[in-house]
């Protein structure tokens, strides 16, 4: 296999994995099916072809060697606690793909991107023909009724589109003869977004994007280090925790916080008093609220906080540290940092797991890649 059918095959893999994630968490279909199972495992032999196939096409490096700890500490860790932890398949890719990306360009994105578009349509077509179950439900902040348009929830829909608008704010971050033209076309698919979906969520991260593109030019031209850009994504994920554990709706700032992010920030910090933060793994399940004459159901609508929950502080620690050393040594642009900051609040926000085929950003190793220069289209620069 040459480097160029190499780099179709990866492509390839990618693209199935996204449609295979993206399907299982956010499209209305049945999660038990045997066929979708077995698309899952399918698609994580792909990722790990591809890994291997890298180290014998180009021999093993430091990327490797830190990936390759990693994914045996996490299965020593799975083996060790049980079913009490929850063997997250997303971290398993971006191990597995972190050190493939650096040698793909926007080529790679471009492809990616479109095929975004082509799942959103798909998905919304087989709802419209009665393949996919299309759910209809209301918001408290909405009149009338909401359809799912295929996908579980207004949300889930929401996130997908987000998605595309962010790999597009990607692709065109050195397009500057348009702009101003395609940040009012972000800003307008991101109310268009909203008006379909009610994504709260969606429109706050598409604006937030929209006015990163605004400001291009000027981040671009300031460079941070690795080490500043895992730094700044601990402090979200702490601020998080510290936000949920210390939350009292009698303090003014913390109640308008509680508002703005459509009461998440008290949910989490519900099930932080039921389940706390323990050293090693819990199972944790849907909360119910059992009263005299109904129950309430919360759902924890927050990523970072569950993280800390489901895994335990031991765990989150070993990821901290993880992080610190996939990004050592590399270098990105503030204008990629700001866009990885945004995939770290959405989490906050959202339960869509650390899904990199959602969050383009999150390919660190990709986003630092030189390959990027060879086509004038330099997103960020190695040291």
């Amino acid at each position: 296999m040459s480097e160029k059918q190499y780099n179709l095959f990866v492509t390839f893999s990618y693209i199935f994995n996204f449609i295979i994630s993206a399907t299982l968490l956010l499209v209305n279909i049945d999660k038990e099916s045997s066929v979708l199972n077995l698309a899952s495992n399918l698609g994580v032999a792909l990722s790990m072809f591809s890994y291997f196939y890298d180290i014998w096409l180009h021999r093993m490096r430091r990327d490797h060697i830190i990936a390759s700890i990693a994914i045996i500490a996490l299965v020593l860790f799975k083996f060790i606690i049980g079913d009490a932890f929850t063997f997250d398949r997303m971290i398993l890719h971006l191990l597995l793909y972190y050190p493939t990306m650096n040698r793909l360009d926007r080529i790679f994105l471009r492809r990616v991107f479109w095929y975004k578009i082509i799942f959103i349509f798909a998905v919304v077509f087989g709802s419209k023909l009665g393949l996919i179950q299309d759910q209809v439900y209301s918001k408290v902040t909405t009149a009338g009724e909401i359809h799912s348009l295929g996908f579980i929830n207004g949300n889930a829909a929401g996130v997908v589109v987000f998605s595309a608008l962010l790999d597009l704010v990607i692709l065109n971050v050195h397009n500057t003869k348009k702009t101003l033209g395609i940040t009012i076309g972000l800003f307008v698919a991101g109310f268009l977004n909203y008006q379909i979906t009610y994504s709260r969520t969606a429109l706050l991260m598409s604006i937030a994007i929209a006015t990163i593109y605004l400001f291009k030019k000027v981040l671009l031209r300031h460079m941070v280090s690795g080490g500043k850009v895992a730094m700044l994504q601990m402090l979200i994920v702490v601020a998080n925790l510290l936000l949920a554990l210390n939350y009292d709706p009698n303090v003014t700032w913390m109640s308008l916080i509680n508002r703005v992010v459509s009461g998440r920030l008290n949910l989490s910090h519900i099930y932080l008093s039921v389940y706390g933060l323990n050293w090693m793994p819990q199972i944790v399940t849907r909360y119910k609220y059992l009263r005299a004459w109904d129950s309430l159901d919360y759902y924890l609508d927050n990523y970072w906080v569950g993280f800390f929950i489901k895994n335990g502080i031991l765990y989150c620690s070993i990821f901290a540290v993880l992080m610190f050393l996939l990004l050592q040594g590399k270098r990105f642009n503030l204008y990629m940092l700001l866009l990885i900051s945004v995939c770290y609040i959405y989490l906050s926000m959202e339960s869509v797991e650390y899904n990199i085929f959602l969050f383009t950003p999150l390919l660190f190793s990709l986003m630092s890649s030189l390959s990027f220069e060879k086509y004038k289209d330099m997103v960020v620069l190695n040291d």
